[in-house]
């Protein structure tokens, strides 16, 4: 059985991407309802970043949904906070980052 990923509370990248992707296409599927044709792409992607951080809650758990179903998104996140924890090992070891009681360095 594979171990189910801990998306909450820090979302990782990958959620991140598919939580502004969906925003982005919220927003597309509006201009196409409405009639309106796409000439700058700079307009929806403020509109997108502005419809996710209005709706953050609900686009950022259902690509937590997506990720825990899906193998290779999981394994992307894996890596992720693998990446993060070396990385954040590395700045405690040289003593960017002060030493928590929660975390523990090698």
């Amino acid at each position: 059985m594979i171990a189910e990923v801990p998306i909450f509370p820090r979302y990782p990248g990958v959620a991140h991407a598919l939580a502004y992707l969906m925003a982005r296409r919220v927003i597309e599927r509006q201009w196409r309802a409405q009639g309106l044709r796409i000439r700058r792409y700079a307009d929806i992607i403020e509109q997108a970043r502005a419809y996710l951080a209005a709706h953050q809650e609900e686009l950022l758990a259902q690509p937590a949904e997506v990720v825990q179903r899906n193998p290779r998104l999981r394994k992307m996140v894996e890596v992720e906070e693998r990446d993060r924890e070396r990385q954040w090992r590395k700045l405690a070891r040289n003593g960017v980052v002060e030493n928590p009681s929660n975390r523990s360095v090698r």
